[in-house]
């Protein structure tokens, strides 16, 4: 699915025009990413939550071509969990 679809689900849904129902999702899809980019942890009930937890800094790896050690900055990644609900129905799908 893409944001367009999405856009013309909404648009189905509540009857809005294409273009407002697209900027409906767009502040969504701007709304979690501003949050998980700040630390924040978004959950939508009965649904999911997505959060970034960070990675430890002082994990060390090593360069495959020289073999030399290095320092493993800390990140952030994202991290999806659907909801049991949500693990559910798409465990039914095509049954």
């Amino acid at each position: 699915m893409t944001r367009a679809d999405l856009a013309e689900q909404v648009h189905d849904a509540i009857g809005e025009p294409l273009l407002t129902s697209d900027v409906v999702v767009c502040a969504i899809f701007d709304s979690i990413a501003r949050a998980l980019r700040s630390g924040d942890k978004v959950e939508i009930r009965a649904d999911s939550e997505a959060s970034t937890p960070a990675k430890d800094a002082g994990a060390s790896g090593a360069i495959p071509e020289t073999g030399s050690r290095i320092e493993v900055p800390p990140k952030r990644i994202a991290f999806f969990k659907p909801s049991k609900n949500l693990r559910e129905l798409v465990g039914t799908w095509g049954a």
